[in-house]
């Protein structure tokens, strides 16, 4: 089958060119190989000697024109003239010789340039053709192996109608996979596929009921086996020997001592270990009945139990067993009198012979300091502590407060002269109330208020005197030319700043402003528009 394979892809396998394109490609590529090495090659001289001939005898042919011509005109006899002007012919027609073989050189140049042009595509096309052969056999190639891989496919599910269109031998094949399916039918005991087939099944047969044999003796049934042939009596004594130790394991010697086994030592075994278990859960009647001694165990149980209960105070158990919990219980009562010393109970220390007294007044000393910090000084005072300067300082705490809110009643009955610290806060209400222009306040203090008047006028002017109103300015000051100047001086400020931080839209806004003011004039602006800009 695989050699019939093989011959189906035969025609696809090897590529073979067509000799043909190859040899003419190589041609084609010599030759300009040939070219490109040789370079443009033209016989200047040659062609010279060529053009020079022609030319020669036609500028000969003019001089004479030209000679007659002026012989003509004066008679029929020769000139100096018709000498110099056949000459001048001559030579004029002789300069058209050198352009004419360079127009010759460059027309055998575009001659040659125009052959290598065609020589190249003449080439391509011959290799356009290898590669369009070529193209197509791997389409071939293609086509044929996507045919033989669908072909198979179909011979796996038992088509092989595909494999043989393509020439293929399926025989082999065919047996392949009835051979396969008389084994899966073989596998579940049919044979009949196989020994259709002609295969010898007799291996195969003995080795089922070889299988189902062990299968039954695995039961105890082995007569199967004894049917084939096989001693079964050792395997039965083995059999009976693993059900005995099986069931030994749960406590039913009976089957090994029917085999004759003594099991006296493992039924000791598992008596003792049931023992065990129960005497971890304190019952030893087990152990005991096997003789063994477990007092110092049950001692050992019985003060674990004892020293756990004395954790929760519970002696007894202890006490029982002969030992002295005095110490340990004295200890308990201290940790528990000291436990209800810290809230306040002292009755379990002085039970123990305690002297609390210095506790006691602590702990009164404590709870007097805490209650004089919420003003209850009684505590305090009851122990013989002076509060006269506590108190004193808690009324004058809270006479500062009030005065904080203007009230000054608190002060001045402790004996606090309050008249400066009334005087000020009137003098900064005063204050304030003229920051807004009124100076009443200041003057019913006796604050002499002029100086501030005249200042606040002046601040006034100025800024009338920043939009082009000097009325009020001049008013107050003779020197309003000097004031007048230092606010062009803000204007050229203020322009500054407006074309730096909004460029020129925004310092031509801010001058119009000052313009419509009647700040400055519009020369004024321009000029410093032109000074900025």
């Amino acid at each position: 089958m695989k050699k019939k394979e093989t011959s189906v892809l035969q025609q696809t396998q090897t590529y073979e060119p067509d000799k043909s394109y190859t040899v003419l490609s190589k041609e084609l590529l010599d030759d300009l190989v040939s070219r490109a090495d040789n370079g443009f090659q033209v016989d200047a001289a040659a062609l010279y000697d060529t053009y020079k001939d022609s030319f020669s005898e036609n500028a000969a042919r003019a001089a004479e024109n030209v000679y007659g011509l002026a012989a003509r005109h004066t008679g029929g006899y020769g000139n100096s003239y018709g000498a110099a002007a056949a000459t001048a012919a001559y030579n004029d027609y002789m300069r058209g010789l050198d352009d004419a073989v360079a127009d010759a050189e460059t027309r055998a140049y575009r001659r040659q340039a125009d052959e290598n042009s065609n020589l190249y595509s003449l080439l391509n096309a011959v290799n356009g053709l290898e590669d369009r052969d070529y193209s197509r056999y791997r389409d071939t190639v293609s086509d044929n192996r996507q045919a033989l891989s669908d072909a198979y496919r179909a011979a796996e599910i038992g088509d092989y109608a595909p494999l043989q269109a393509l020439g293929v031998d399926t025989l082999a094949l065919q047996k392949r996979d009835q051979l396969k399916e008389a084994q899966a039918l073989a596998s579940y005991g049919d044979y009949s596929a196989l020994d259709a087939l002609g295969a010898d099944t007799t291996k195969l047969r003995f080795s089922e009921q070889l299988a189902n044999a062990k299968a039954a003796a695995e039961y105890g049934d082995y007569s199967w086996l004894a049917s084939l042939g096989v001693d079964t009596d050792s395997l039965e004594d083995a059999e009976a020997l693993d059900r005995a130790v099986r069931l030994a394991q749960y406590g039913d010697y009976s089957a090994l001592e029917r085999l004759g086994a003594d099991t006296d030592a493992q039924k000791r075994l598992d008596a003792l270990s049931l023992a065990e278990r129960s005497a971890a859960y304190g019952d030893y009647s087990g152990l005991n009945a096997l003789g063994v001694d477990t007092s110092a165990r049950q001692y050992d149980d019985a003060l674990q139990r004892a020293l756990s209960a004395a954790a929760y105070g519970d002696y007894s158990g202890l006490k029982n067993l002969g030992l002295d919990t005095s110490k340990a219980e004295k200890k308990d009562a201290l940790e528990n009198a000291v436990t209800a010393a810290k809230y306040g109970d002292y009755s379990g220390l002085k039970a123990l012979g305690l002297d609390t007294s210095k506790l006691e007044d602590d702990d009164a000393l404590q709870k007097a300091v805490t209650a004089a910090k919420y003003g209850d000084y009684g505590a305090l005072e009851a122990l013989g502590v002076d509060t006269t300067v506590s108190r004193t300082n808690d009324l004058m705490e809270i006479a500062l407060k009030m005065a904080s809110q203007g009230d000054y009643s608190g002060l001045e009955s402790l004996g606090v002269d309050t008249r400066t610290a009334q005087a000020k806060e009137l003098l900064a209400i005063a204050a304030d109330i003229a920051a807004y222009g009124d100076y009443s306040a200041l003057e019913a203090l006796g604050v002499d208020v002029s100086a501030m008047r005249e200042e606040q006028a002046l601040d006034k002017a100025l800024a009338l005197a920043k939009y082009g109103d000097y009325s009020l300015l001049e008013k107050y000051s003779s020197n309003a030319k000097n004031i007048k100047e230092k606010v062009q001086v803000y204007i050229q400020k203020g322009a500054e700043e407006a074309y730096a931080y909004g460029g020129y839209y925004a310092l031509r806004r801010y001058l119009d402003r000052q313009v419509s003011y009647g700040q400055i004039t519009e020369k004024t602006k321009n000029q410093i528009i032109s000074a900025l800009v």
